[in-house]
């Protein structure tokens, strides 16, 4: 998963297929991840963070955004 490559190896979230990515956007001090699949936007997800803080707030988006992709996984079976 594209997610965020970083924490992967530490996340007790369940990984998504390859197609799945998250990108990250900041905007003082929100930052925003956009969650696609394929390129198409399915999901923003955000949180406010101190600026110096930017790779723990990826982390937490990453994580958040690969519970959500799992849940909505879930609902297409």
């Amino acid at each position: 998963m594209n997610v965020d490559k970083a924490s992967a190896e530490k996340t007790t979230a369940p990984l998504a297929p390859p197609d799945w990515t998250m990108d990250l956007k900041k905007e003082g001090i929100q930052f925003t991840a956009e969650v696609k699949r394929s390129g198409v936007l399915l999901c923003r997800l955000s949180a406010v963070g101190a600026e110096s803080d930017e790779s723990a707030v990826r982390r937490d988006l990453a994580d958040k955004a690969r519970w959500w992709i799992h849940e909505y996984l879930g609902r297409n079976n």
